[in-house]
């Protein structure tokens, strides 16, 4: 579905002032903030009674269908499906445009894509001990909801970067603002899918009193 989105909205922006290649990230990027008011807004911290009961409760062999769809794991679905489809839109826009405009080969053009792969790994294990640290502070909802806005915000100025920035630069630091683009383009891939997946698993903890 993202490439399909991001095919469409290359091929509509010739229309625009933007032109073609940058129409679709700059379109991106403003979506990428509507998530982060809505996460604030939908995504409750799990009660502290919730979690002992849950914490008390003999292990079952399934959880039932309404405890997997609870408000915050949908939210949390919702956010993940959204990432994937905003980094499959990238692939069929970025090696047309790199052996365009930089005249990239095919060999560099995936080294790019290699780039905001490796800064994902790299971006992991960090982001994952960050997420620990927030659920063992007896904070993890509300830190979590700000890990995910983060990441959203990071992902859209990314998206703004290797877009419209980069397209409208001149041809040295267009290309300057492309190769820097990538690593936070993984960078924020991580924020958003490495702190969710516990989260999906076991729900969000409440956050303690204080």
């Amino acid at each position: 579905a993202g490439s399909a989105l991001g095919g469409a909205l290359y091929a509509a922006g010739a229309a625009t002032p933007l032109g073609p290649f940058a129409t679709p990230f700059a379109c991106s990027a403003a979506l990428q903030l509507a998530p982060v008011p809505l996460l604030v807004l939908l995504l409750p911290p799990r009660s502290a009674a919730a979690a002992a009961a849950a914490a008390k409760a003999p292990d079952a062999a399934m959880p039932s269908l309404s405890a997997l769809m609870d408000r915050s794991r949908v939210v949390l679905a919702a956010s993940v499906v959204a990432t994937a489809a905003v980094a499959e839109a990238l692939n069929p826009l970025m090696a047309p445009h790199l052996r365009r405009r930089f005249h990239w080969d095919a060999a560099e053009a995936g080294l790019y894509f290699a780039v905001i792969c490796a800064a994902y790994m790299l971006a992991a294990l960090p982001v994952g001990r960050l997420a620990d640290r927030a659920i063992a502070s007896g904070h993890g909802a509300r830190r979590l909801k700000l890990m995910l806005a983060g990441g959203w915000v990071l992902s859209g100025s990314a998206h703004m970067v290797v877009g419209p920035a980069a397209a409208l630069a001149p041809h040295w630091l267009g290309g300057i603002l492309t190769v820097a683009a990538a690593p936070l383009l993984g960078l924020s891939a991580a924020a958003l899918i490495v702190p969710s997946l516990p989260a999906l698993e076991a729900g969000i903890e409440g956050d303690e009193e204080i």
